[in-house]
């Protein structure tokens, strides 16, 4: 991979990470929870679905969780407590939050 490539593929990595984790804390602050507990059989049938959708973010969320089950990582549950580096233009709930009260 020559450098312009490497650039290209950082930029859609950090993208694509920037949108998982938007529509993560997004889906968090609108109440949805329980992905730690559900059943990974509905998680695989979600996923599923949204291949078929090309819903690719959530997907990739999804995908986090299996991995996230299977490597039995401890849930941090309050917002406060993540621990996320982004981008200076992320738009996500808790940088908005951090911009506006800082």
């Amino acid at each position: 991979m020559n450098k312009t490539e490497l650039a290209a593929f950082d930029r859609g990595l950090r993208d694509f990470t920037t949108e998982m984790t938007k529509k993560f804390q997004e889906k968090a602050a609108a109440g949805y929870t329980g992905w730690d507990v559900c059943d990974e059989d509905y998680l695989l049938a979600r996923m599923d679905k949204n291949v078929n959708e090309r819903d690719w973010t959530d997907v990739a969320n999804l995908a986090f969780f299996l991995w996230m089950k299977d490597q039995k990582k401890d849930v941090q549950t309050e917002p406060d407590e993540w621990d996320f580096s982004h981008a200076p233009e992320c738009g996500c709930f808790v940088c908005r939050k951090r911009r506006n009260n800082g």
